[in-house]
């Protein structure tokens, strides 16, 4: 992304060019005359660091304009320029666009120069703020995920197939922010790790628990939303997990009052498909887990059951299996099966992904039958475009 794109919006050219004439530096400036233009410049998908709009335009004015921009490009700093003292026009710029400066005609190009250079600052920080929370923030979580795989691999393995369909069927949706469902999916199943080895057993195979078992797992949410009660801006990453239990018909919600789509997204999302995986350990096929869930449909958003029904017409979520020894597999592969060692110790959950740490500790265990053990295996759909990217 380049940004010190700008992009300047009047209804008179000759406003234009002028812009185009006086404002150099490090901006690259586009013009667009009119709103209607304007939008039309927006929906091209190419963003913008900054949008710079006249207020009184026909047709469409700045105020629905720097609206537009804030709901597609909410990244975007927007400002207001107008020849008209009308205050009450620019109240309702700044609450409905949430402009960033708001300046009247005839602006000076230093003075403009200026906001702009102030703009491209501001538009720095929200996007920095944005890198370090998906990527630092998801890369740590991935971090500690990875090695709580080394120690509870069928926690590691459940957490692994629930975040994949959870991206798949988010992704699908078109989710806003899926980033933080997906890290809000990490961190739901490590509440498990406070759990008996006895009880997490009984998970991953789908066995029925014991009455004090139902209740330490009814806790996970709880536990989970405590790991990052601390982390500011991650307040709908716990919302998500707070609410992961919660039926779409309002059932284990922990605010009454919120149900259906009142519930977060994410935890919508967390629900279905944890309870699809629960319901595949048990040994039901894909087509088996959906029936039983659509006979219990006011637990779940009807739209996330409609693309889990897609996706298992469809394309599997698995992938395509095969069979490999366990030296050839590659990070990103997905184990189709449990690895047991000689004394039946599980070293590795169906549905884990191979990390590379995971693969060296396989390479490296004194267990002589690792070494010509043959595993059945899933290339998840994009994982060769993945791998050659990498």
């Amino acid at each position: 992304m380049n940004t010190n794109r700008v992009l300047f919006v009047d209804d008179e050219p000759n406003i234009l060019e002028a812009v185009k004439r006086t404002i150099k530096g490090p901006f690259e400036v586009v013009t667009a005359l009119g709103g209607e233009a304007g939008m039309a410049e927006i929906d091209k998908g190419q963003p913008f660091a900054v949008v710079v709009s006249d207020l009184r335009m026909p047709v469409v004015d700045g105020v629905l304009l720097l609206r537009h921009v804030r709901e597609r490009s909410p990244e975007t700093v927007r400002m207001l320029l107008t020849g008209n003292a009308d205050m009450e026009a620019a109240i309702a710029a700044v609450n409905d666009g949430q402009v960033f400066r708001f300046m009247t005609k005839p602006c000076p190009g230093s003075t403009m120069r200026g906001a702009l250079i102030a703009a491209l600052e501001q538009h720095r920080l929200v996007t920095s703020e944005r890198v370090l929370l998906q990527q630092t923030l998801r890369g740590c979580i991935r971090a500690l995920a990875e090695m709580i795989s080394l120690v509870h691999p069928a926690v590691s393995a459940h957490t692994s197939r629930v975040r994949r369909l959870v991206v798949e069927i988010g992704t699908r949706m078109q989710a806003d922010e899926l980033w933080r469902i997906e890290v809000a999916t990490m961190l739901a199943h490590l509440g498990w790790v406070t759990l008996p080895a006895e009880t997490v057993a009984k998970l991953h195979v789908g066995a029925d628990l014991a009455a004090h078992e139902a209740t330490a797992v009814l806790k996970v949410p709880e536990v989970a939303a405590q790991l990052i009660a601390n982390i500011p801006r991650l307040e709908e990453v716990q919302s998500i997990l707070m609410y992961q239990n919660a039926g779409y018909d309002g059932v284990g919600s922990p605010v009454p009052s919120v149900i259906g789509e009142r519930i977060p997204l994410g935890a919508r999302l967390l629900r279905a498909a944890t309870d699809y995986d629960m319901l595949e350990s048990r040994g039901l096929s894909s087509s088996e887990a959906l029936t039983v869930m659509q006979s219990k449909a006011s637990q779940y958003d009807p739209n996330v059951l409609r693309i889990m029904n897609e996706i298992q017409q469809g394309t599997s979520i698995s992938g395509v299996v095969r069979q490999i020894a366990i030296h050839e597999m590659q990070p990103g592969m997905v184990f189709a099966q449990d690895v047991l060692d000689t004394r039946g110790l599980l070293l590795v959950a169906r549905g884990q992904e191979a990390s590379q740490s995971l693969l060296t500790r396989l390479h490296e265990y004194q267990d002589p039958a690792l070494q010509t053990m043959r595993v059945l295996v899933a290339t998840p759909p994009g994982y060769s475009a993945q791998r050659r990217a990498a």
